[in-house]
This record gives structure tokens, C-alpha cells and sequence, in this order.
């Protein structure tokens, strides 16, 4: 039982790396199920067994590079220090790993026009927003901030940060260009989780 289990999750996990490569390179309305089954090695009967539609697919690549550039954004900051300078440093990890090719493609523009904004939304914030809050909440702890509603800092934080990454798409900029944000997010940290008096 142990092994069919884990035949079924290794098909599931090489069709959302299929799909997602496929996303990525020939864009999701260009993408057929027959080029996915074909990447990923697998039947119809496969993916119509753990999808049940290509938006259904496209929903799990979605999710999971969500959680790969909120893991990327996460791990830069725990040498950080404070948890108020940890969360500086992991919305700037963010905002890099989101506006690689593919995780910008994913997150940024398919993911919410083929999902809906609404639905995107409600995935970004169970993966990203909840880490977010966490630092938060350890940063009024600490004794490093003032009390603040973690849930709505959360919010305006992931808010902001993703604007700035449309902005940064708008004015095509390079990644090495991108360090003109990190003065605007640590005053934006600054100014929604004031340092404890």
C-alpha cells in the first residue's frame, strides 16, 4: 500500500514538473495536455486521475512555486538577526525569486489570469503571508516592535511587495537594477511595524 502511495505521488509530482516546465517555455494557452503527458512520461488516465482539468494542473505548478519562492525568501533571512530584519530580508528575497523568468511567468502573470485573481490570492497568502505574520508576531515578542494587527501588516506588506514587482516588470528592470527597492521595503517595514519606543 506504502508503495502504490508513492507511485501515485511520484506520477502527481512529474506532472506538475511537466506541466510547469511546460507553462514556462511555450506559455499556458500553447501548453496541450498531450505535451505535458508526453514531457512527464505518463497516461491520460494519469493525469485525469489527479487533475481534473489543465487549470487544475496549472493551480498545483502555481502553488508549488509559490512555496518554492516563499522557501527562497525564508531561508536568506535566517541569519538576519532580528525578526524585524528577517522580515526585511526575506520580502527582498521575494521579489528576487519572483521575478526569475519562471516563477514570474507562474506567479505573476498566468497563474492569476487563467486561476483569477481572487484564487491566486488565496494561495499566496496561506504560503507567503503566513511566514510573514510569524515574524511579526516574533518581533512584538521580542520586545523589537509595537503592537500591530500581524494579520493586516501581513497583508499591506504582501501587497506592497507585489506591486513592486510589477513595477519592476513594467520598467523591464534587470535583477541588478532591483536594489532601489530595498530602501523602500525597509522603510515600508519600518513605517507598518514601528520599533518599540
Amino acid at each position: 500500500m506504502a508503495r502504490q502511495s508513492e507511485r501515485r505521488e511520484a506520477t502527481r509530482a512529474a506532472l506538475i514538473a511537466a506541466a510547469r516546465d511546460c507553462f514556462i517555455d511555450q506559455g499556458y494557452d500553447a501548453t496541450s495536455t498531450e505535451a505535458v503527458l508526453a514531457r512527464a512520461g505518463v497516461s491520460k488516465g494519469a493525469l485525469y486521475h489527479h487533475f481534473e482539468s489543465k487549470a487544475a494542473l496549472l493551480e498545483a505548478v502555481f502553488e508549488a512555486v509559490s512555496r518554492e519562492t516563499a522557501a527562497q525568501a525564508q531561508k536568506s533571512a535566517v541569519s538576519a538577526g532580528s525578526a524585524r530584519a528577517s522580515l526585511s530580508v526575506a520580502l527582498k528575497a521575494w521579489l528576487r525569486a519572483v521575478l526569475a523568468p519562471g516563477p514570474r511567468r507562474i506567479i505573476l502573470e498566468t497563474g492569476p489570469a487563467v486561476l483569477g485573481f481572487d484564487r491566486a490570492r488565496l494561495i499566496e497568502e496561506a504560503i507567503t503571508e503566513a511566514p510573514m505574520r510569524r515574524s511579526i508576531e516574533r518581533a512584538m515578542e521580542n520586545g523589537e516592535a509595537l503592537h500591530v494587527d500581524p494579520d493586516l501588516v501581513a497583508r499591506l506588506l504582501s501587497a506592497t511587495v507585489s506591486e513592486l514587482a510589477l513595477i519592476a516588470i513594467q520598467r523591464r528592470l534587470k535583477h541588478a537594477q532591483l536594489g532601489e527597492f530595498d530602501g523602500r521595503i525597509d522603510a515600508i517595514v519600518e513605517a507598518l511595524l514601528p520599533p518599540a519606543l
